[in-house]
This record gives C-alpha cells, structure tokens and sequence, in this order.
C-alpha cells in the first residue's frame, strides 16, 4: 500500500463514509432544518410579520451552526470512541491520511455547505413572509 494520495482511494472512502452514515445525515438535516424554521417561526410575530433583527438573525445562525457542527463532529469522529469501532475503522486498507481527509471532508466542507444552505434559505422565506404580512399591515392591532 502506497502512503500517497490516491483519489480513487479516497472517493471510495468519501463514499464508504456517506454509505454507512446516509441516514443519519439526512435525519441530523431534517433536525437542522425543522429547528430553524422553529425558531424562526417562534421570533416571527405574525400580527405585525416582525422579525428579530438582522444583528440577532447573524449572531444566532453562528451560534446554531457551532452547536451542531460540535455533535456533527463527534458523530464523525465516533469511531475512535469505541475499542471495537476503532479497531474496524483501522483496519480499512488506507493510509490514516486519507481517511482524516475523508472525514474532515463532511466535516470542513460538506456541513457548512447544507447548514448555510439551510440557514439562508429559510432567513430568505421568512423576511419575505415578514416583509409581505408588514406591506399589509396598516397600523391597526387585530
């Protein structure tokens, strides 16, 4: 086994890592995704379609994204945590390096792609619902 980077080792790992994990990445992106549009639809008056500010909005989305990218990682990182786990995890026919790589991979690139993605498109809907309900709005409180 060479200690080089080889790319077609590296996507199987890369592949591997989704294969084992797909589910819970898709179940960790409905949580990500239902708990913003929660917390969103918690800060959003709907008599007046006001919304927590854009300072409050930039300081929460930080927040949110350190917290679960913090049991993100862990989650990744969980096969290091069990003898019998790590042991598997390093017997697969790879050099240590492109298996950190794979895994920091999800971890540095693939996670703040999905959670921004998720973040901004929700920020987007809910101004806009906010900025639709406050041009009806006519000053009366209901």
């Amino acid at each position: 086994m060479n200690n080089t980077i080889d790319f077609n080792r590296f996507s199987l790992l890369v592949k591997r890592q989704w294969v084992e994990n797909k589910k819970l990445f898709l179940m960790a992106s409905v949580i990500i995704l239902g708990s913003i549009i929660g917390l969103y639809g918690f800060n959003l008056d709907i008599i007046i379609g006001n919304l927590f500010n854009a300072k409050s909005r930039i300081i929460f989305s930080i927040g949110v994204f350190f917290l679960v990218g913090t049991f993100f990682t862990n989650y990744i990182l969980k096969d290091f945590s069990n003898k019998n786990d790590s042991t598997s995890f390093l017997l697969i026919p790879a050099p240590h390096f492109d298996k950190l790589l794979s895994s920091l991979l999800y971890i540095f690139i693939v996670f703040p792609i999905v959670y921004l993605l998720f973040f901004y498109l929700i920020d987007f809907s809910f101004v806009n619902i906010g900025n639709n309900i406050m041009s009806n709005y006519d000053g009366k409180v209901m």
